[in-house]
């Protein structure tokens, strides 16, 4: 008889470890889950505002490449027309010279945040 109540003892104590075993595995595996899900939420957040700040950075480089261009144009019809004296050079001008402020406020709202890059504006 005291052999019987031994197994069962040992029994129960396989069984209460291997349960407890089982318990400790499962809530190993949520909190890892929710560190993994945590992580994973702070890296694509960062992302995200980096990859509006490339897209930001982006939109104010073309607005100033577009001054930029739009700038050759009128000194380019500007000189035409000089030299030549002929009218059809001043297109590219009075298209160009329309363009230029809507380019430049763009410019100024898009720096806003920036007192360096309004400064240069100026």
């Amino acid at each position: 008889m005291l052999k019987y109540l031994t197994g069962a003892v040992m029994e129960n104590k396989f069984r209460f470890n291997f349960i407890t075993q089982i318990i400790i595995g499962f809530v190993l595996t949520i909190t890892l889950l929710i560190a993994l899900s945590y992580i994973s939420y702070t890296y694509n957040r960062q992302y995200q505002e980096t990859s509006e700040l490339v897209a930001h950075g982006s939109e104010v480089l073309y607005n100033a490449q577009e001054v930029l261009s739009i700038s050759l144009s009128i000194e380019t019809g500007q000189r035409g027309f000089t030299i030549t004296g002929d009218s059809s050079f001043l297109l590219p001008y009075t298209t160009a010279v329309t363009e230029v402020p809507r380019h430049l406020n763009d410019l100024i709202k898009l720096t806003a945040d920036n007192p360096d890059q309004q400064e240069r504006l100026a």
